[in-house]
């Protein structure tokens, strides 16, 4: 094998290492939905104005893609709402689902199985 045959295969592995490492990164990133904290605290948008009753932060915010009686779509992540799931606006404290459709943005706070137990409207679709 000569010099030049050995520098590209040096420089193969090198583009083959880096090929690998730009994936795991890509991989990882994409493990985490939008909206939602890469640490374990919760999320909170403070340059909105958000009543005092608003939790002081989400476990997750983003616009609903979907929304029925049994679940909720938030930036392509499907929730469960819980068995006794609260909604809130910033003018309707104990609001109804109806307060809520496609497109909004929201916040919401998930229990220990993952279920959706809040859902906080963050700006009101214009």
């Amino acid at each position: 094998m000569n010099k030049s045959t050995s520098k590209r295969l040096f420089a193969g592995q090198i583009l083959s290492s880096l090929a690998l490492i730009w994936i795991a990164f890509f991989i990882t990133a994409s493990v985490y939905a939008p909206g939602e904290a890469l640490a374990q605290g919760k999320v909170k948008p403070e340059w909105r104005d958000m009543p005092d009753y608003y939790p002081d932060g989400f476990d997750g915010w983003g616009k609903i893609d979907r929304i029925s009686d049994t679940e909720i779509v938030v930036d392509d992540r499907l929730l469960l709402f819980s068995s006794f799931v609260k909604f809130s606006t910033p003018v309707i404290r104990d609001a109804s689902i109806a307060s809520f459709s496609k497109g909004e943005e929201v916040g919401y706070i998930l229990n220990s199985d993952k279920e959706l137990t809040s859902l906080w409207l963050i700006k009101i679709n214009q």
